[in-house]
């Protein structure tokens, strides 16, 4: 079965998803996790679910550990093959009324004149989350967050890490502090004033020169940050 687990999800993710909850909670909307992390074979189950034979369809379920479903739930529920719920970068909800899961997109259960999922879509694109409402094919119940990282990125093992985005030497940009802590700003910035000091006095700063420098100014960054180098690419 599909994760409803927040454990599941990607620490930044759960934290926001424990905090989107307790909104929705606020604003008198009852709300469960219907679903966290997904597996490979999941996914491909979910997506050839309205495409392909309810055979086929239920044979794939039965693969990925899911319940087979009737003729009549034979129908689209996602259009990617690959998810950022497979990431743990993703969670669905569903509201709930009197104990009964409520799927009408126009539910108004806290009775402010406002539809339930609008409003916990909007709740949730206040403290950053990507709601899937304002997706081409929307999915009211979606949201996500990977902190401006692609698809690309987080099959290649990056996930999102607080507000920023880290990247490693391939993903080029590194969010996450100024630039002017970044040694490969000092190493650069050196090398220029080398030039202008040699052109202008004949005066050259040797090899040895600059790596006391260097040094010099790599001990003042390890004492005043420890955070990623940043450079975009």
């Amino acid at each position: 079965m599909s994760s409803r687990r927040l454990e599941d999800l990607n620490p930044v993710v759960a934290d926001m998803c424990r905090r989107f909850l307790a909104l929705c909670r606020d604003r008198g909307i009852d709300v469960v996790v219907t679903s966290t992390l997904r597996t490979e074979a999941e996914q491909l189950a979910l997506f050839a679910q309205g495409r392909k034979s309810l055979w086929y369809v239920n044979e794939l379920r039965r693969d990925a550990g899911l319940p087979p479903i009737k003729e009549e739930q034979n129908r689209i529920v996602t259009h990617v093959l690959t998810s950022v719920h497979q990431f743990g970068c993703a969670f669905d909800v569903c509201i709930i009324k009197d104990g009964r899961a409520v799927w009408n997109i126009k539910a108004d259960v806290n009775e402010n004149d406002i539809p339930d999922y609008e409003e916990i879509g909007k709740i949730g694109e206040h403290i950053g989350l990507t709601w899937g409402g304002r997706f081409k094919f929307k999915d009211y119940c979606h949201f996500e967050y990977t902190g401006g990282l692609t698809l690309e990125d987080l099959k290649a093992g990056l996930r999102p890490k607080g507000k920023t985005v880290h990247r490693n030497k391939e993903g080029g940009k590194v969010m996450g502090k100024s630039f002017w802590k970044s040694k490969t700003f000092w190493v650069n910035l050196i090398g220029v004033v080398g030039v202008i000091v040699q052109s202008q006095t004949g005066y050259v700063i040797d090899a040895e020169k600059q790596l006391v420098i260097l040094g010099v100014i790599n001990a003042i960054l390890r004492f005043v940050t420890k955070e990623p180098i940043t450079w975009s690419r």
